[in-house]
């Protein structure tokens, strides 16, 4: 008879005993989703109803129902966590499966304070309506009215650079201080000196820090305090070219024929444009622009604090290379108005920079600068002769003088000048299955083509196709495992979840 040596038995034993434990708690954390039999019943719904005052709605004109709260101030949001915890039900954003708490509806507040970040007093609006999308411009009013104006972003979550980017940095760099409940049902401040790693992560611009309905994935927010600076003028302008686009061949051989050189001497005309594409963005500009089978559109340029005669003067350059180009006048149009105060500009053209294509790449400043310019554009040359509409928007996010961008923002946005964006037009007779195939066909064709120029390249994750397997380094670059880390440290058992939100995985 074979005797089993009593230390390993004992070893053994104690590995059964522990995997047998970490099975059960790795099963009392299994989230909970509705149509599945641990989801509550009606009754247990009523009386959590009646317990946070009837703001609990119910959605069922859906295949999978919607259960969406309003809280009317923290203590609701606590009570709410508090149930969601003991049932295992996450807590997710308005496209996500299980509960979600809307505190953009009954928490509404605008106020203009003197905050003092760090030992510097500046200028803030506090708002305890976390609610970007919804309330972008009633903060943009209130903020006008005191002749204050914020930086805000109409393409969240995510940085989301928009008009007044470049001359004062991205959203998440001029966030000053949170207020946020936490998995645990803590009301907590996050900022510099407090919860300052809770303050950083939430920042992050990739989907996991403040969204739309205040919900992010490390708590929900309930008071946003953002930096405010003194109005200012904001000059825009838009120019139209039906220029031919060349392809890469043109440039490559030797041309001999009339059509070829035409396509060759209207290609100088984009080189030139991206050329003085930095110097634009360091003024403090954001252009927002296309191009297309049917030509080159500069859909808008945004000009915070330049009049028209310095737009004239800043684009000079460009217009002057069209000029020695163009021929026929009518294939060539500009306009140049100057807004007297940004809610006037808000109100009439915010609507241009907030992008919210599928399948965005950043593209760094050396890309275009240093000599490898041409490569991309050859890239965008290929695409557009394909019949796909490249869509683009530059500007300068790099760190600012005076402005916090110690946030978990990813290099490569800070490195970027351009984000682009590659589309291809749909008929609206078109069905969901020839849409699903065109938006794979895109996806495939424009990440190859792009992929040359990965090292430089990143994304953010609202204008992504949820077809990347690579999502965390795209949505998060290098600072993934430390959002990770603090994620585990305030919501352990990952009660807040989103598709592509760091832990989203877990």
């Amino acid at each position: 008879m074979r005797y089993l040596n009593p230390v390993f038995a004992a070893l053994l034993i104690l590995a059964r005993v522990s995997a047998s434990a970490q099975e059960e708690k790795e099963e009392e954390k299994c989230l909970c989703f509705p149509n599945q039999p641990c989801w509550p019943s009606r009754e247990t719904w009523s009386s959590f109803n009646a317990s946070v005052s009837g703001n609990l709605v119910v959605d069922h004109d859906r295949n999978v129902p919607r259960y969406t709260i309003t809280p009317e101030g923290p203590e609701q949001i606590i009570k709410t966590l508090s149930f969601a915890s003991s049932h295992n039900i996450p807590i997710g954003s308005i496209s996500s499966p299980g509960l979600v708490i809307n505190t953009s509806e009954k928490m509404r507040h605008l106020s203009a304070i003197r905050y003092m970040d760090l030992d510097r007093p500046v200028y803030a609006i506090q708002s305890s309506s976390p609610g970007v999308s919804s309330s972008s411009s009633e903060m943009i009013k209130f903020a006008s009215e005191s002749g204050l104006v914020v930086v805000v972003s109409d393409s969240t979550p995510g940085p989301g650079p928009g008009p007044l980017s470049s001359a004062f940095g991205l959203r998440q760099d001029n966030i000053l201080e949170y207020e946020i409940v936490t998995a645990r049902g803590e009301l907590i401040t996050a900022n510099r000196g407090e919860n300052s790693d809770l303050f950083w992560a939430l920042r992050n611009g990739g989907g996991s820090g403040e969204d739309g309905d205040g919900l992010g994935g490390f708590g929900v927010i309930v008071t946003t305090t953002i930096r405010a600076y003194r109005d200012l003028p904001v000059s825009f302008a838009s120019v139209s070219i039906a220029v031919s686009i060349p392809s890469s061949e043109t440039t490559t051989t030797t041309t001999t024929t009339e059509e070829e050189t035409e396509e060759e001497e209207e290609g100088k005309i984009l080189d030139s444009f991206y050329r003085l594409l930095p110097e634009i963005v360091d003024t403090g500009a954001v252009p927002v622009f296309s191009i297309s089978p049917a030509g080159f559109i500069l859909e808008g340029l945004a000009a915070p604090g330049l009049i028209e005669g310095e737009i004239d003067q800043l684009l000079a350059p460009f217009l002057d290379e069209v000029s020695s180009q163009q021929q026929e006048q009518q294939r060539f149009s500009k306009e140049v108005e100057t807004f007297a105060n940004y809610y006037e500009f808000y109100k009439a053209k915010h609507e241009l920079f907030a992008l919210k294509d599928r399948d965005g790449w950043l593209v760094s400043r050396d890309v275009v600068k240093e000599g490898k310019g041409n490569g991309y554009f050859n890239i965008v040359r290929e695409l557009v002769n394909a019949g796909f509409i490249v869509r683009q928007q530059a500007f300068n996010v790099a760190p600012k003088r005076g402005i916090n961008s110690d946030n978990a923002v990813s290099k490569a946005w800070r490195d970027a000048l351009l984000y682009t964006t590659v589309s291809a037009p749909f008929d609206d007779e078109e069905n969901g299955e020839e849409k699903e195939a065109a938006l794979k066909a895109l996806h495939n064709e424009s990440f190859e083509k792009l992929s040359a120029l990965a090292t430089k390249v990143g994304a953010y994750v609202d204008e992504t196709t949820p077809l990347n397997p690579n999502w965390k380094k795209d949505f998060f670059g290098e600072n993934y495992d430390r959002l990770e880390s603090i994620k585990n440290k305030y919501d352990p058992d990952h009660i807040f979840y989103r598709p592509g939100a760091v832990g989203s995985d877990y």
